[in-house]
């Protein structure tokens, strides 16, 4: 299952083997500097922006893969209905990272105090 982690200098989407294979992407990594905003979403899905490009999805029930816009580009790892983890990012290549989080408020928390925030 997809999380969010923190090391010394980046925030880490690690990916299990299928779920790598199923966005067409390996783990991303966003440096630490990098990372606007950390916020927890009601609605994984009502966070989608754009359309699959490339990557895995079938609405409302699972999206793992990069959703493009116009002026935007996300990494979605998005299983079932329920509530996300959003990470804005500054500037890289995806401005947001959308993650299915059961305790996305508690790992908000985790990560903003990790981030010193």
């Amino acid at each position: 299952m997809a999380h969010l982690e923190i090391d010394s200098t980046s925030l880490w989407l690690r990916m299990s083997r299928i779920e790598r294979i199923a966005g067409l992407h390996k783990d991303v990594e966003v440096p630490v500097a990098e990372v606007a905003q950390v916020r927890a979403a009601d609605d994984a899905w009502a966070e989608m922006r754009g359309m699959r490009a490339p990557g895995t999805g079938i609405p409302k029930v699972l999206m793992i893969g990069t959703t493009r816009s116009k002026d935007v580009k996300d990494f979605c790892v998005v299983r079932g209905r329920g509530p996300a983890v959003v990470v804005e990012v500054s500037s890289g290549e995806f401005s947001r990272l959308v993650v299915s989080d059961a305790d996305a408020s508690n790992t908000v928390e985790r990560l903003e105090a990790l981030l010193g925030r």
